[in-house]
């Protein structure tokens, strides 16, 4: 990828915008009144209906001993993987066809030698709609993320067999990132497709890089990176969703002082799940990810738990 990739993108967004404002409240800014959420989660839209809110929260651990190397081979780590992270997600529903929210996530743990605990970068959210159909079961959406350096960013090293390797745990970027996107639904029957794709544009910023006690202030250039994935649910029950998807992310090689750390990664896996819904505004889920491919990436089965509510 380029980064003069970036000007289309925002035009892009804008527009999306733009079309998604033609199906808004036609008496101004009036303040919508809520309306019922679907009970099923195949016929749930992608945004929440006006003037409610709903609070997502996932939990995450992953723990492994094997990972892909440079060549996309399977190999076992010099040491362990084990990292939790957490991420809390506020979202509002504006107008039926404006979501803004914000969302916070959490790391601890170890990426082999690099540890910690910190918090990552807050992003702040825009969801609009740009096209459903009468009968609801088509949707179209754009995405459009921005997230802002409150993790841990910079990369301190230490000597391992003769090696510099990282020593903290990093959970942020130093500049502000931007992530356009856009969100595709199609129901039928007791069945869904979901789709999304999600472009990531990562400013350059300073950072505390060496030994500690030694570090130097250097420029970080992060390399873009690009999240896409296809879901299939099949409702079974009222209150149960069998849930089975595809998710891939890749990563451009990050930079110091404009040169390449040559540490590009990408990872696709096959994501099967069940959702359980004791209630209309409640929902749980349990998920974990099967690894079919990956470079620099860990190789393992995360435990993923979710739960989101409304009110």
């Amino acid at each position: 990828m380029t980064k003069f990739f970036l000007p289309l993108l925002l035009v892009l967004s804008f527009a999306f915008s733009n079309v998604s404002a033609g199906q808004g409240p036609t008496d101004g800014d009036k303040q919508e009144k809520p309306e019922p959420y679907p009970a099923l989660e195949i016929q749930r839209p992608f945004l929440i209906p006006p003037a409610s809110f709903e609070i997502r929260s996932e939990f995450s651990y992953l723990s492994t001993t094997h990972g892909f190397n440079d060549n996309g081979k399977d190999q076992k780590l010099d040491k362990n993987w084990n990292v939790f992270s957490a991420q809390l997600k506020f979202g509002y529903g504006v107008f039926k066809w404006w979501e803004v929210g914000a969302g916070l996530p959490y790391y601890s743990g170890n990426e082999m030698y690099a540890e910690g605990q910190s918090i990552g970068d807050l992003y702040i959210f825009n969801n609009f709609k740009v096209y459903e159909t009468k009968k609801k079961d088509k949707e179209l959406a754009g995405t459009f993320r921005a997230s802002f350096p409150t993790g841990e960013y910079n990369r301190l090293m230490t000597i391992v067999n003769s090696n510099y390797v990282p020593e903290t745990l990093r959970t942020g970027d130093p500049g502000i990132d931007l992530y356009p996107g856009v969100l595709a639904r199609w129901t039928f029957k007791n069945m869904a497709l979901r789709a999304n794709a999600e472009y990531g544009y990562r400013f350059p910023g300073k950072i505390k890089y060496g030994i500690e006690a030694l570090e130097t202030s250097t420029e970080f250039d992060p390399g873009e990176s690009l999240t896409a994935g296809v879901d299939f649910l099949y409702q079974i029950h009222s209150k149960f969703v069998i849930l089975a998807g595809l998710g891939y992310f890749m990563q451009d090689s990050n930079k110091l002082k404009g040169e390449s750390l040559h540490d590009a990664e990408y990872f696709l896996g096959f994501l099967p799940g069940l959702e359980f819904q004791p209630a209309p505004d409640y929902d749980i889920y349990l998920k974990t990810c099967v690894p079919l491919a990956g470079k620099n990436y860990p190789n393992g089965y995360p435990i993923i738990l979710g739960v989101n509510t409304r009110f």
